[in-house]
C-alpha cells in the first residue's frame, strides 16, 4: 500500500528533475499526485523510475490513475486535500478507525505497549499483569479483567472498568444490584454488560464461577487463545481435545489445565459432576403406611438436606430422624449439586406404650370412681 508521505518524496525529486529553470514551484498535493503515480508504475507494473518519470510527466492531471488503474496490483489510498501529511497517529483523523496503512497497522496507543495481542478485541498487558478487553474492539473504550472472558474458575475474577465506564452484571439471569466488580466470589454464571464511555451498545464479557458438585455442565470450554495442557477423569489421564470443548458425558471429577503458550500463563478448573439424586431408607414404612414411628436413614456418605412437610405444613426434621405423629407426610432430600429424590406416606392412627399406659391409667380411675359410687350409694341411709 502506498503511503502518501512516500509519494510526495517521489513527486519532489521528479519535480525537481522536470522543472529546472521554470518559475515558482507545484502545490503540495501535485507532488504527491505525481509521486502517487511514479509509484504505481514502478511497483504495479515493473517500470524502471526514469520511465516512470516520464509517462507520469505526460498525463500531470492525474489520468494515469485512470489508464493503468486495472492493471496495477496492490491498492492505491486517495488522501483528502486537508489531510495532515505530518500526522503520525494509530486513527484515521476523518473517520476515527484504524488505519489501514502498513506501518501503523497494529499499533497501540501510548501505555499499551506492554499489551500482547490474544484475540481482536482482547490481549495480556504484561506490566500490569492483567487481561485488556476492548469495547468492540476500539483501543480508546477498554477495561481490564483478571481472567480472560469466557472462563470458568473456581476462584473469584476482579475487573477494573475506569471511571468513565457504564455496565451492567447478571448473575444466573438476574441483574446484581450495586454491583461491586473490583472482586467477585459469589459462584453463578455471569455476564458483565460493558458500555464503555458513550456507547450505545452494549460489550460481552461472559464467565462462571464454580465451586460446588453439578449435575447441569454437559462439557467445558477454554478461552479463545488458550489449549489444553492437561486433562484428568477421576484421576486418570485422559486425551485432551485439539480443539476448545471436552465433552462431560458421565459423572466424576473432571480436572483441566489450559494455557496459552505466548503469555506463557497457565490455568487449572476442576469440575465434579453428579446426576445421580440421593436416597433414604425409612424403617416402619411398608407399602406407603406405617403403624407406628418411622425413621428415616440416608444411603450413602453424601451430603444431603431433609425437608418434612406433614399435612401440607413445614416441620422441623427431629434430630433422630424419627418422625412419630400421625399424618400425611412429603420428605424431600437433595445433596449439592442440585438432584433430588421426594418421597410420601402416611403414618396411620396407633397407640404406643406412653399411650396405652396413660390408657390404662386412667380405665383403672374410673373403675375406681365407680366402685366408689357404688359403695357410697349401697351404704348411704337417709334420716
Amino acid at each position: 500500500m502506498l503511503r502518501a508521505g512516500t509519494g510526495c518524496f517521489w513527486g519532489k525529486r521528479m519535480s525537481k528533475a522536470k522543472m529546472s529553470g521554470m518559475m515558482g514551484k507545484r502545490k503540495k498535493r501535485e507532488h504527491c499526485r505525481m509521486g502517487a503515480a511514479v509509484l504505481t508504475a514502478v511497483l504495479g507494473l515493473g517500470m524502471s523510475v526514469p520511465a516512470a518519470q516520464a509517462l507520469a510527466a505526460e498525463v500531470p492531471d492525474g489520468g494515469f490513475f485512470d489508464d493503468y488503474v486495472g492493471e496495477q496490483q496492490g491498492n492505491v489510498t486517495y488522501l483528502p486535500e486537508d489531510y495532515d501529511m505530518s500526522y503520525d497517529g494509530a486513527l484515521d483523523q476523518h473517520t476515527d478507525g484504524g488505519l489501514e496503512n502498513a506501518d501503523t497497522q497494529g499499533e497501540l496507543p501510548e501505555g499499551l505497549e506492554s499489551v500482547i495481542m490474544i484475540t481482536q478485541d482482547m490481549g495480556y498487558d504484561t506490566s500490569l499483569q492483567m487481561y485488556v478487553n476492548y469495547v468492540r474492539g476500539d483501543v480508546n473504550k477498554r477495561y481490564y479483567s483478571s481472567l480472560p472472558r469466557d472462563v470458568i474458575t473456581n476462584g473469584n475474577i476482579s475487573f477494573n472498568m475506569g471511571t468513565r465506564s457504564q455496565y451492567v452484571l447478571y448473575r444466573d439471569g438476574e441483574r446484581v444490584s450495586d454491583a461491586d466488580v473490583s472482586n467477585i466470589t459469589q459462584e453463578g454464571a455471569y455476564v458483565l454488560e460493558n458500555f464503555g464511555q458513550g456507547s450505545s451498545d452494549a460489550e460481552r464479557f461472559e464467565f462462571t464461577i464454580l465451586q460446588s458438585t453439578t449435575n447441569t455442565m454437559e462439557q467445558f470450554r477454554i478461552p479463545e487463545g488458550f489449549s489444553y495442557s492437561r486433562v484428568t477423569v477421576n484421576g486418570e489421564e485422559a486425551a485432551a481435545p485439539a480443539g476448545a470443548v471436552y465433552q462431560m458425558p458421565s459423572d466424576g471429577v473432571y480436572g483441566f489445565q489450559f494455557r496459552n503458550e505466548e503469555l506463557g500463563i497457565s490455568y487449572y478448573t476442576e469440575i465434579n459432576k453428579d446426576t445421580v439424586a440421593p436416597m433414604l431408607e425409612f424403617v416402619g414404612l411398608v407399602d406407603g403406611k406405617a403403624h407406628g414411628p418411622v425413621q428415616m436413614l440416608p444411603v450413602g456418605e453424601e451430603e444431603t438436606v431433609i425437608r418434612v412437610s406433614r399435612d401440607g405444613t413445614q416441620i422441623n426434621v427431629p434430630f433422630d430422624r424419627v418422625l412419630d405423629d400421625y399424618g400425611s407426610y412429603v420428605v424431600t432430600v437433595s445433596d449439592l449439586a442440585g438432584n433430588s429424590m421426594e418421597y410420601r406416606f402416611v403414618i396411620q392412627v396407633y397407640f404406643t406404650m406412653t399411650s396405652m399406659l396413660v390408657f390404662l391409667l386412667l380405665a383403672m380411675i374410673a373403675a375406681g370412681l365407680f366402685g366408689y359410687y357404688r359403695y357410697v350409694k349401697s351404704h348411704l341411709r337417709i334420716r
